[in-house]
């Protein structure tokens, strides 16, 4: 019997050391118990952590672990890129008040500032990055033996670019296609395993090349127009709150990490790539019937532009005709209503991000671009300069 007993407890201390939590739950709820009724989760999405010399994309060190603070005691559930892409697919539950946390461009700076902390933590994080970008020995970027280094942690995951991080127009469609392949053949080679998760480069895409990555084998893809996912939404074109200097206090924080979804469907344009020659296009996008509530209390944006004037069609479309043709070379658009109160607001939020056709610009304008070889020249990569998206408005 006492040996029994031995074995007994042997098997229970196996069986502890290698059941691990995939995902660190924040201040769960009461005697440990998470609430597995909500069907979305808000992603971040950083790039630099603490560089002062690019404020656009960076966010400062001190505002990461205020951030990292909130959701560890703020009553959050911080899950894996995975489980939401799962939840998404199926329409399953996920814990109450869930957040995913993303690094766009696999920055030096977030790996030596940012990622330790979340480490130490044991929290879940998903690294997209650019193939071309690790095969250098750029200060600027994760190398391949950093990569591994995270991939030793099963709570951490990985999403590719493109070979190179550059915007879609300056590539031809099939040099796109070749750096989509380079960057695919990179993570199996270094990986053993085909990447599951993509993002498009400054979060830009267009119809023919949205149907590559589509037919492409990955669960999901991912942007950087502002919004909540929701089940039944393309999947392909998943929105990330972008989180920078300009954007990082922690009141907008907290309004986005509890924002809920706008469950749009029949958006327009279709195509995220517009032409010159469209104008004024009409913008619009409806909502179930039983959602019919955020319509009476929305209001949209356009980046410089300002508050929008909208046309709510049978209840449950929303229509956007900007005043004036749009000659921006990126337009967002950003959707936000409170269904709450003023004292306790309930935000849902929806954001569209839209690209001129640069070739129908240049040759509107009677301009040559000539951007030469550009497949290897890492000095061409540019970072996306505009945070041009607006925060909800306050009340």
């Amino acid at each position: 019997m006492r040996i029994f007993g031995f074995l007994v407890i042997a098997l229970l201390l196996v069986g502890l050391l290698f059941t691990h939590p995939h995902q660190t739950q924040a201040q769960p709820g009461p005697a440990g118990a998470t609430a597995m009724t909500a069907q979305t989760a808000s992603i971040l999405a950083y790039h630099r952590i603490d560089e002062d010399n690019s404020p656009a994309t960076n966010l400062r060190l001190e505002d990461f672990r205020a951030q990292i603070m909130e959701l560890e005691h703020g009553g959050y559930s911080i899950i894996p890129l995975a489980q939401l892409v799962e939840a998404l697919k199926n329409n399953t539950p996920l814990p109450e008040r869930s957040i995913v946390i993303t690094f766009e461009g696999a920055y030096l700076s977030a790996y030596r500032n940012a990622m330790p902390i979340l480490l130490e933590k044991r929290i879940p994080f998903t690294v997209f990055y650019a193939s071309g970008n690790s095969d250098d020995t750029s200060n600027q970027y994760m190398g391949w033996a950093d990569l591994k280094n995270l991939a030793r942690y099963h709570f951490v995951d990985f999403g590719i670019l493109p070979a190179v991080y550059t915007h879609l127009a300056d590539f031809s469609p099939e040099e796109n296609k070749r750096l989509l392949n380079n960057a695919r053949i990179a993570y199996r080679q270094h990986f053993g395993k085909e990447a599951a998760y993509f993002s498009y480069p400054f979060g830009e895409h267009n119809s023919a090349y949205k149907k590559v990555i589509e037919s492409g084998g990955f669960d999901a893809a991912f942007g950087l127009q502002s919004g909540v996912p929701y089940p039944g939404m393309d999947l392909y074109n998943i929105p990330r709150f972008t989180m920078t200097e300009g954007f990082g206090d922690i009141e907008r924080f907290r309004t986005i990490v509890n924002a809920r979804p706008v469950p749009a469907y029949d958006i327009e344009p279709q195509n995220h790539t517009l032409s010159a020659t469209d104008g004024a296009p009409l913008f619009g996008f409806s909502v179930p019937e039983k959602d019919a509530e955020i319509l009476k209390n929305i209001q949209c944006f356009f980046s410089g532009l300002g508050q929008a004037k909208l046309s709510i069609i049978g209840q449950t479309r929303l229509e956007i005709r900007p005043q004036f043709p749009l000659d921006d070379d990126r337009i967002r658009i950003n959707c936000t209503a409170n269904t709450g109160t003023k004292e306790e607001p309930q935000w849902h939020w929806f954001g569209m991000l839209y690209t001129m056709n640069a070739a129908e610009r240049s040759a509107a304008q009677g301009e040559e671009q000539d951007f030469g070889d550009l497949s290897s020249n890492t000095a061409f990569l540019r970072l996306n300069t505009s945070q041009d998206e607006l925060p909800p408005p306050r009340e």
